[in-house]
């Protein structure tokens, strides 16, 4: 058990726990497996394009803007991927009153908005976070649990 083959052919890679996938507009393929981000490119070869030592961030989402930036979240925060380090991008986010717990979902738009999965127990609230790193609520405010009706709007 354990990891191989960066720099060599994707189907000849020992890969661990793997939770999520993503990809770019260019064709290459991008996963959490571990600690680690992986990336398989076009030509299929595997590298590693991020790894968390310490198992502090461990990325349990990905995804990929439209310039080809890497994020992901963890536990707490979400990360851009910048030459193979972690830039914490959720600590400059202005706007709503957010308390990330944990992120579990990430998606961007085609011009660059960020769309949040946030679980917060037995409550949640999907965010959006603007191009300028503004973030407002799109369907929850993390104040309703199991017991708030179907029938409420989006923002309830």
């Amino acid at each position: 058990m354990g990891y191989s083959a960066d720099s060599l052919p994707a189907t000849s890679a020992s890969l661990q726990s793997i939770r999520c996938v993503a990809a770019d507009a260019i064709g290459n393929v991008y996963f959490t497996d571990g600690n680690r981000l992986r990336k398989v490119d076009s030509n299929h070869i595997i590298t590693t394009i991020y790894m968390d030592i310490y198992y502090v961030n461990i990325p349990n989402t990905i995804a990929v803007n439209p310039a080809g930036d890497v994020y992901f979240g963890t536990n707490f925060n979400v990360f851009r991927v910048y030459m193979g380090f972690a830039i914490n991008e959720s600590s400059t986010w202005t706007g709503a009153p957010v308390t990330l717990q944990s992120p579990n979902g990430l998606l961007f738009d085609s011009v660059g908005n960020l769309f949040v999965a946030n679980s917060l127990g037995s409550t949640g609230e999907v965010l959006i976070v603007d191009t300028a790193g503004h973030v407002s609520y799109l369907a929850g405010d993390g104040s309703c649990g199991m017991s708030c009706a179907d029938s409420v709007g989006a923002l309830n």
